[in-house]
């Protein structure tokens, strides 16, 4: 999956959960475009959105079932 124009993302795990992640990423990505600021979204930006999500997941006992 192409997140933004300087990032690819490689997933590995429960179709559902991605789909999930894919939406929460597209939904950050417009919300970016919107600012039109000239800003974009980095890889690193990328990286710790998700780990972000990831983490607030485990701590709810309810996790992403897939591997990035």
């Amino acid at each position: 999956m192409a997140v933004g124009e300087t990032t690819l993302l490689g997933v590995s795990g429960d179709m559902s959960d991605f789909q999930h992640l894919q939406h929460t990423l597209e939904s950050l990505l417009t919300q970016e475009y919107d600012m039109d600021d000239g800003q974009m979204l980095g890889t690193k930006s990328v990286y710790k959105c998700i780990s972000n999500i990831m983490y607030n997941r485990r701590t709810k006992v309810d996790p992403l079932w897939n591997s990035y």
